[in-house]
């Protein structure tokens, strides 16, 4: 802003004639009185006239009757007002939408860079459009500005900044909108651990799906209890120490926030791992001996121990437990998979 503009001079002519007709009249511009008592010499371009004073200068007028020569002046004043101070945002960078294939489309708040371009000034608005024409003539601008989905990734937006005060209006801003992609996690398989005790709680290592979330990638993983709270991601919120939660209910759901530390807008997405404990089976039941009678006797024979499964898991269910049979107690007993129920029995000879 240096206080100099090109005005055109000529936008008083109407005023000037007022009802006279302008056939009859000459209009001529002057930078003084004295000019313009002489005649000469007269302003060449009036309609694309640059200041020579700032920020007020006075332009004299010779209206003059083209048959008998007479003449009147007059006088109007041409001002430079400073227009409002804008400032050129950085582009808007925003995560596309959350549990969704990355297409570059996502909704933008534009409104939220208001204070960017016009650093704070209260009495200066602004407006949004899709093309450099309309922010200049004023028509079809964004509504609502607050909800704005954008056309393509990677669009310019046009800001018409407008003086409250002098009503001065500044074009020269675009707003560049962006759309980043999203992590992308795997889904971890569920962890269950055997009730040991038989309260329903165990202490689970929730890290220890990581690396298939990660898959070989290097994104942030944060723990959180409720999907909101992972959403949010308010520091203090998650998971203090994952390798070693207990968990509040059986089943229970894990929201895992997966943020990618190399985005603008550290972007990020939500898995569910899912956590149980399952119950340890009932192996305190006394089995009847398996007796088997043979001619000639030798003390050998060939057992189907499969057939005292249904003795061994009376009462229980028999699709998830598992029954295996082992010659010697060793470490059979006091396990279980994650899924199922599983009976180690010594066999009986």
């Amino acid at each position: 802003m240096d206080g100099f503009e090109v005005f055109d001079l000529t936008q008083r002519a109407a005023i000037i004639y007022g009802t006279q007709d302008v056939s009859q009249y000459s209009l001529s511009y002057y930078l003084s009185e004295v000019d313009a008592t002489a005649g000469t010499p007269a302003i060449a371009s009036p309609n694309t006239f640059t200041n020579t004073v700032t920020p007020l200068q006075t332009i004299w007028i010779r209206l003059e009757n083209v048959d008998s020569g007479c003449f009147k002046l007059g006088s109007f004043d041409i001002q430079v007002v400073d227009g409002p101070e804008v400032i050129q945002p950085n582009a808007f960078n925003k995560c596309d939408d959350l549990g969704e294939p990355f297409d570059g489309i996502t909704t933008f708040d534009l409104t939220t860079q208001d204070a960017i371009i016009t650093a704070g000034e209260p009495s200066v608005g602004v407006q949004y459009y899709e093309t450099l024409a309309n922010a200049q003539a004023d028509i079809d601008a964004i509504n609502p500005a607050t909800a704005y989905v954008n056309q393509v990734n990677l669009q310019t937006i046009y800001v018409r900044v407008t003086d409250g005060n002098s009503l001065c209006v500044d074009t020269s801003v675009t707003l560049t909108l962006r759309v980043l992609p999203n992590p992308q996690p795997e889904q971890p398989d569920p962890i269950a651990l055997c009730d040991t005790d038989g309260d329903g709680f165990e202490v689970f290592d929730l890290t220890i799906r990581a690396a298939q979330i990660l898959d070989g990638e290097t994104y942030d993983l944060l723990y959180y209890e409720t999907e909101l709270l992972a959403i949010d991601g308010a520091p203090g919120t998650q998971i203090v120490d994952p390798t070693a939660y207990t968990n509040t209910s059986n089943p229970q759901d894990i929201y895992i926030r997966v943020t990618n530390p190399g985005s603008d807008a550290l972007c990020f997405e939500i898995v569910v791992l899912t956590i149980s404990v399952n119950t340890l089976p009932d192996d305190g039941v006394l089995l009847d001996d398996y007796e088997i009678c043979e001619l000639p006797f030798d003390g050998i024979s060939i057992f189907d121990l499969t057939t005292k499964i249904p003795e061994i898991l009376v009462g229980q269910d028999m699709v998830n437990n598992v029954v295996s049979f082992y010659v010697t107690p060793g470490r059979c007993y006091s396990r279980c998979k994650p899924n199922s129920n599983t009976y180690h029995v010594p066999k009986h000879h």
